[in-house]
């Protein structure tokens, strides 16, 4: 019998991040370039048809983004530039609410 393994980082970069559901955002963290990386937003923070978003608009939107695309550790107040319709929306990262070994979700403002 063979052995699995997982590579957190990479599984990330090659599966979940290259499905069809990300999106291009620019990420800046505080005092650094802007990088243009991948990211999967979530959206429905603030639509209360969907089930359970009430409890879960804190943030205006949520996203995942890969540790690869980050070199150093985000913060709070890291800067985010996302697509909306046919304008973009600069926010900022106001919450941490993941950090594994592959990927950080992050609830924007």
């Amino acid at each position: 019998m063979g052995t699995l393994s997982f590579d957190f980082k990479a599984d990330m970069d090659d599966i979940f991040l290259d499905s069809g559901f990300e999106e291009d955002i620019t990420y800046t963290p505080d005092g650094e370039s802007a990088l243009s990386i991948k990211a999967i937003v979530d959206r429905d923070r603030l639509d209360e048809t969907v089930e359970g978003a009430s409890r879960l608009n804190i943030y205006k939107y949520q996203i995942i983004i890969s540790k690869t695309d980050v070199p150093n550790a985000v913060s709070e107040g890291d800067e985010v530039v996302i697509t909306v319709g046919d304008s973009t929306e600069t926010l900022r990262v106001a919450g941490i609410l993941e950090d594994d070994l592959g990927a950080y979700r992050l609830g924007l403002r």
